[in-house]
């Protein structure tokens, strides 16, 4: 609704654009003229008062800041350094060791017990092999023909139990597979041999064979457990 309201007119033409209040609601416009007019203003009582209050100040806070940190390094150390020296060392030449039968070393022990005492006592024996082209031989060989090798024993000791000689005398053997059988000879003083003793279920292992005999001395029976070990060819 509009209203029409007198103003004086001043001598001075003059144009102001004021802004004022009416009922607290109202805009007017005066319009001043120095022609002596009277001017009207048009003042709009429209109580329009739309205030726009959006106050939406879109403020996007999104930081998504992408903050991945991973920086997926791969840390296998594996070098794998494959340290087997695994060096085959095996001189195995297919050739299984073998006795030297030139010698042999070993041990005979005495023993008996009789009405006048007893006695157990071991000595070490040696032998050496005779030569198959001297008398020696022929003459053992003559006394013990099954026999196929002969040695020349020896002892560590003069004596056995105190009492017992233990001169050289000539030990002929023969091996059969596992089986040794010893034969023990004895000089005749005539260059010739007699056995002495004898064991033919001995025992032989490749390299060791043994025996037992029982010796008739004295009125007492005299056991010799004996041995022989060759050495390796």
């Amino acid at each position: 609704m509009r209203h029409a309201v007198p103003l004086i007119l001043a001598s001075t033409t003059l144009a102001i654009l004021a802004s004022a209040s009416l009922a607290g609601c109202q805009k007017a416009i005066i319009l001043l003229d120095t022609a002596g007019d009277t001017a009207v203003a048009n003042v709009d009582s429209s109580a329009d008062t739309d205030t726009d209050s959006d106050t939406d100040a879109d403020t996007d806070t999104d930081t998504d800041t992408d903050t991945d940190t991973d920086t997926d390094t791969d840390t296998d150390t594996d070098t794998d350094t494959d340290t087997d020296t695994d060096t085959d060392t095996d001189t195995d030449t297919g050739t299984a060791p073998a006795p030297d039968f030139a010698s042999f070393t070993g041990t005979q022990r005495f023993t008996y017990s009789s009405w006048f005492g007893s006695c157990d006592e071991t000595h070490a024996v040696a032998g050496t092999l005779v030569d198959s082209s001297s008398t020696e031989w022929a003459a053992a060989a003559a006394a013990c023909p099954d026999c196929t090798s002969f040695y020349d024993v020896t002892y560590d000791a003069s004596s056995a139990c105190g009492w017992i000689q233990l001169p050289a005398y000539v030990h002929g053997l023969r091996i059969l597979g596992t089986l040794a059988e010893t034969t023990v000879l004895e000089s005749d003083y005539n260059g010739g041999y007699t056995v002495y003793a004898q064991d033919l279920s001995g025992t032989f292992d490749g390299f060791t064979f043994a025996y037992t005999v029982t010796i008739s001395l004295y009125g007492l029976d005299l056991n010799v457990d004996g041995n022989g070990t060759f050495p390796v060819l």
